[in-house]
């Protein structure tokens, strides 16, 4: 389907439909973008704002690629999540899309040491980090010349869940 009304700003494919896109969606939009959501759920809001949607899975880059060529997409986005900025940045590339990240930044994109090790080496100051194991002890905190307040965060998260301020060993 093909909307004449919007062809002049380009033509986007936003990854994902949940309710937290819906507003990206009217605004691109209202900006006179034609927009394309793309999800693997059939029942995502963001669709009903969208000039055309396709139910597919954003991880299967061949199949986000094939809806880039014929939809004639410009550009690509997404929000809010590790996985869906992944497969933006590997689908932006196989369909030739501008993007502001490329594969190869992946590696640094979810290893927090690597990041940090990048940052250090273009002088950006950045927090000291300190694994510790599932059942950890206060000698095991004392050891790693922790101190307080710190910031505890699961290694299993994304985002900022699970996040918390410690402010003593006890």
């Amino acid at each position: 389907m093909f909307s004449c009304k919007k062809q002049a700003k380009g033509r986007l494919l936003i990854l994902g439909s949940h309710w937290e896109l819906a507003g990206l969606v009217k605004k691109a939009g209202e900006q006179g973008l034609y927009v394309v959501v793309c999800d693997a759920r059939p029942d995502g809001l963001a669709r009903k704002y969208a000039d055309m949607d396709y139910v597919a899975d954003v991880r299967d880059i061949s199949a986000i690629t094939s809806i880039c060529r014929r939809e004639n997409i410009d550009h690509i986005m997404t929000s809010f999540s590790d996985l869906m900025f992944e497969c933006m940045t590997k689908a932006a590339d196989a369909a030739g899309l501008p993007c502001y990240a490329v594969p190869s930044m992946l590696s640094a994109y979810r290893n927090k040491q690597r990041t940090k090790e990048i940052c250090r080496k273009l002088g950006i100051r950045v927090p000291s980090f300190v694994r510790l194991g599932r059942d950890f002890s206060e000698s095991d905190i004392s050891s790693a010349g922790i101190s307080f307040p710190a910031l505890m965060k699961p290694v299993d998260s994304y985002g900022s869940r699970g996040m918390h301020i410690v402010r003593s060993a006890g």
